[in-house]
């Protein structure tokens, strides 16, 4: 993967990231080429943020500059961001402007007491490993996010309206709990394996509650947020949350894997977003009412 794909791709994931968590982000005015951003937290408070991207978690290191130890550098900046495309983009690190500078001066006084020959102007490039932002995972608060996404328990704890999708008894969510999550894991590790078998790098999501399950980065800089469907059955009758629904007709390649006779034969058909929501129909309704009253 190109540079320019893994710079984009990053920057993608990371605004997903900010927009998940209530806030909004613009390119900095007049930052050109350089990845500066203007991120408004959720309590309206404005923060500068340089955003650093590499393609994966367990290899390679973030660019930097060793001028970004300078006291004059990066006026006004507040935080550095830390991306890895592969990862949990909500456990990125982020970490204080001030913190990076001082970081990174120690860094070059040290690279030059080592050797009197060397030269900033001549070599200007800084390798950023993990163990330089340890202790700074997950910290969106720094810019105004907080640390957990405000909507993450809402939306599959108490969702106003869940939708059913038929696109037949054995459908997924109509079985006992623990067949269901057998069904589940067995459509999951189906659809991994088919979709890592054609180069994407997955990475289950679940857990997060985004409204999809994997998300999936291509060579190419293809991004697929997969939500996955497992029925023990043939016909494809699944339910699909609020919060799903939502992303479905929100979020950029979104799309519905079904995999029926998950436990048997499995056999795994995709739906397009466009698909997904046309065929849905609302099954239930939550009812806020008054309280009762004595006569």
């Amino acid at each position: 993967m190109a540079n320019g794909d893994t710079q984009r791709i990053g920057t993608e994931l990371f605004i997903d990231e900010v927009e998940r968590r209530g806030g909004a982000v613009v390119k900095a005015p007049g930052s050109g080429q350089e990845a500066l951003y203007d991120v408004t937290g959720i309590g309206g408070q404005s923060h500068r943020i340089k955003l650093k991207t590499k393609k994966t978690v367990r290899s390679g290191t973030w660019r930097g500059s060793k001028r970004a130890g300078e006291a004059t550098a990066d006026p006004g900046l507040d935080a550095w961001v830390f991306v890895a495309n592969d990862g949990d983009v909500a456990q990125s690190a982020v970490v204080p402007a001030e913190h990076m500078r001082r970081d990174v001066a120690e860094r070059v006084a040290q690279w030059l007491a080592d050797d009197p020959s060397r030269s900033v102007e001549k070599d200007d490039h800084l390798a950023i490993g993990s163990e330089h932002v340890q202790g700074w995972t997950g910290r969106w608060d720094l810019i105004g996010l907080g640390d957990e996404a405000p909507s993450a328990a809402e939306p599959e704890d108490e969702p106003d309206v869940v939708q059913i999708l038929t696109v037949g008894p054995a459908g997924a969510g109509f079985g006992d709990p623990e067949s269901n999550r057998l069904v589940e894991a067995a459509a999951v590790e189906k659809v991994t394996d088919y979709l890592e078998a054609r180069g994407y790098v997955v990475t289950d999501v679940g857990s997060k509650k985004l409204g999809w399950d994997l998300t999936c980065v291509g060579d190419d800089g293809d991004i697929r947020r997969v939500e996955v469907k497992g029925v023990s059955g043939a016909t494809p009758t699944v339910l699909l949350t609020a919060n799903e629904y939502r992303s479905a007709q929100e979020d950029k390649g979104w799309e519905l894997a079904v995999v029926t006779t998950a436990l048997d034969s499995p056999c795994l058909t995709f739906y397009t977003a466009a698909d997904a929501t046309a065929a849905a129909a609302p099954m239930v309704y939550r009812l806020t009412l008054p309280g009762v009253q004595e006569r």
